[in-house]
Protein backbone atom coordinates (compact mmCIF):
# COMPACT_ATOMS: atom_id res chain seq x y z
CA UNK A 1 0.00 0.00 0.00
CA UNK A 2 3.03 2.29 0.27
CA UNK A 3 2.99 2.86 -3.48
CA UNK A 4 -0.60 4.12 -3.44
CA UNK A 5 -0.86 7.87 -3.09
CA UNK A 6 -4.57 8.15 -2.53
CA UNK A 7 -6.46 11.16 -1.27
CA UNK A 8 -9.96 9.73 -1.63
CA UNK A 9 -11.76 6.42 -1.64
CA UNK A 10 -12.40 6.98 -5.35
CA UNK A 11 -8.63 7.02 -5.94
CA UNK A 12 -8.28 3.80 -3.98
CA UNK A 13 -11.06 2.08 -5.92
CA UNK A 14 -9.58 3.35 -9.18
CA UNK A 15 -6.22 1.84 -8.21
CA UNK A 16 -7.82 -1.59 -7.86
CA UNK A 17 -9.35 -1.62 -11.33
CA UNK A 18 -8.07 -4.44 -13.54
CA UNK A 19 -6.98 -2.19 -16.39
CA UNK A 20 -4.42 -0.52 -14.11
CA UNK A 21 -2.49 -3.69 -13.30
CA UNK A 22 0.48 -4.76 -15.38
CA UNK A 23 1.21 -8.42 -16.09
CA UNK A 24 4.45 -8.98 -14.15
CA UNK A 25 4.25 -11.61 -11.40
CA UNK A 26 4.91 -8.96 -8.75
CA UNK A 27 2.10 -6.80 -10.09
CA UNK A 28 -0.27 -9.77 -10.24
CA UNK A 29 0.48 -10.63 -6.59
CA UNK A 30 -0.02 -6.99 -5.60
CA UNK A 31 -3.25 -6.88 -7.60
CA UNK A 32 -4.58 -10.01 -5.86
CA UNK A 33 -3.69 -8.48 -2.51
CA UNK A 34 -5.48 -5.30 -3.54
CA UNK A 35 -8.57 -7.30 -4.51
CA UNK A 36 -8.63 -8.77 -1.01
CA UNK A 37 -8.56 -5.24 0.40
CA UNK A 38 -11.25 -4.23 -2.07
CA UNK A 39 -13.41 -7.13 -0.87
CA UNK A 40 -12.82 -6.23 2.78
CA UNK A 41 -13.79 -2.63 2.01
CA UNK A 42 -17.12 -3.77 0.57
CA UNK A 43 -17.82 -6.13 3.46
CA UNK A 44 -17.05 -3.34 5.91
CA UNK A 45 -19.30 -1.00 3.96
CA UNK A 46 -22.11 -3.55 4.20
CA UNK A 47 -21.72 -3.62 7.98
CA UNK A 48 -21.72 0.16 8.20
CA UNK A 49 -24.71 0.43 5.87
CA UNK A 50 -26.75 -1.59 8.32
CA UNK A 51 -25.71 0.31 11.45
CA UNK A 52 -24.74 3.77 10.21
CA UNK A 53 -26.57 4.45 6.94
CA UNK A 54 -26.32 8.23 7.23
CA UNK A 55 -22.56 8.06 7.68
CA UNK A 56 -22.28 5.96 4.52
CA UNK A 57 -24.38 8.55 2.68
CA UNK A 58 -22.41 11.50 4.08
CA UNK A 59 -19.11 9.94 3.02
CA UNK A 60 -20.30 9.53 -0.59
CA UNK A 61 -21.11 5.84 -0.27
CA UNK A 62 -23.88 5.97 -2.86
CA UNK A 63 -21.58 7.64 -5.37
CA UNK A 64 -18.91 4.99 -4.78
CA UNK A 65 -21.45 2.20 -5.17
CA UNK A 66 -22.73 3.78 -8.39
CA UNK A 67 -19.18 3.98 -9.75
CA UNK A 68 -18.61 0.32 -8.86
CA UNK A 69 -21.93 -0.65 -10.43
CA UNK A 70 -21.00 1.08 -13.69
CA UNK A 71 -17.62 -0.70 -13.75
CA UNK A 72 -18.92 -4.16 -12.86
CA UNK A 73 -22.57 -4.33 -13.93
CA UNK A 74 -22.00 -7.56 -15.87
CA UNK A 75 -20.74 -9.38 -12.75
CA UNK A 76 -23.92 -10.83 -11.25
CA UNK A 77 -22.52 -11.88 -7.83
CA UNK A 78 -20.85 -8.49 -7.44
CA UNK A 79 -24.03 -6.59 -8.31
CA UNK A 80 -26.04 -8.81 -5.99
CA UNK A 81 -23.65 -7.83 -3.18
CA UNK A 82 -23.95 -4.14 -4.06
CA UNK A 83 -27.73 -4.57 -4.13
CA UNK A 84 -27.66 -5.89 -0.58
CA UNK A 85 -25.75 -2.80 0.54
CA UNK A 86 -28.24 -0.55 -1.24
CA UNK A 87 -31.11 -2.47 0.34
CA UNK A 88 -29.68 -1.86 3.81
CA UNK A 89 -29.25 1.85 3.06
CA UNK A 90 -32.76 2.15 1.64
CA UNK A 91 -34.37 0.93 4.87
CA UNK A 92 -33.59 4.28 6.54
CA UNK A 93 -35.93 6.97 5.22
CA UNK A 94 -33.34 9.67 5.91
CA UNK A 95 -31.24 8.26 3.05
CA UNK A 96 -33.95 8.41 0.40
CA UNK A 97 -33.20 11.88 -0.94
CA UNK A 98 -29.60 10.84 -1.58
CA UNK A 99 -30.75 7.91 -3.75
CA UNK A 100 -32.62 10.37 -5.95
CA UNK A 101 -29.78 12.91 -5.99
CA UNK A 102 -27.11 10.40 -7.02
CA UNK A 103 -29.23 8.85 -9.77
CA UNK A 104 -29.82 5.42 -8.31
CA UNK A 105 -33.56 5.51 -8.92
CA UNK A 106 -33.10 5.34 -12.71
CA UNK A 107 -30.58 2.51 -12.41
CA UNK A 108 -32.83 0.61 -10.02
CA UNK A 109 -35.81 1.11 -12.34
CA UNK A 110 -33.86 -0.41 -15.23
CA UNK A 111 -32.67 -3.28 -13.02
CA UNK A 112 -36.23 -3.95 -11.83
CA UNK A 113 -37.36 -4.35 -15.44
CA UNK A 114 -34.54 -6.76 -16.34
CA UNK A 115 -36.32 -9.88 -17.58
CA UNK A 116 -33.07 -11.82 -17.88
CA UNK A 117 -31.98 -11.57 -14.27
CA UNK A 118 -34.48 -12.21 -11.52
CA UNK A 119 -31.89 -11.36 -8.85
CA UNK A 120 -31.47 -7.83 -10.21
CA UNK A 121 -35.20 -7.47 -10.60
CA UNK A 122 -36.10 -8.57 -7.07
CA UNK A 123 -33.39 -6.54 -5.34
CA UNK A 124 -34.13 -3.41 -7.35
CA UNK A 125 -37.89 -3.74 -6.85
CA UNK A 126 -37.46 -4.12 -3.10
CA UNK A 127 -35.15 -1.10 -2.89
CA UNK A 128 -37.57 0.99 -4.96
CA UNK A 129 -40.43 -0.10 -2.68
CA UNK A 130 -38.41 1.07 0.32
CA UNK A 131 -37.77 4.42 -1.37
CA UNK A 132 -41.48 4.80 -2.09
CA UNK A 133 -42.59 4.54 1.53
CA UNK A 134 -44.39 7.60 2.89
CA UNK A 135 -42.54 9.65 5.47
CA UNK A 136 -44.16 9.54 8.92
CA UNK A 137 -43.51 12.53 11.16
Amino acid sequence: MDDIHSQTVFDLVHHFEAEHADISSKAIKRYRSNLELYSMFLYALRGYADRYPLDVINFNGLQILKYLYEKRKENIPFIRFLGKILLLLSRDQRTHDAFYAVGWVRILHDMALDKNNIIYSLLASTILANLDRPIHD
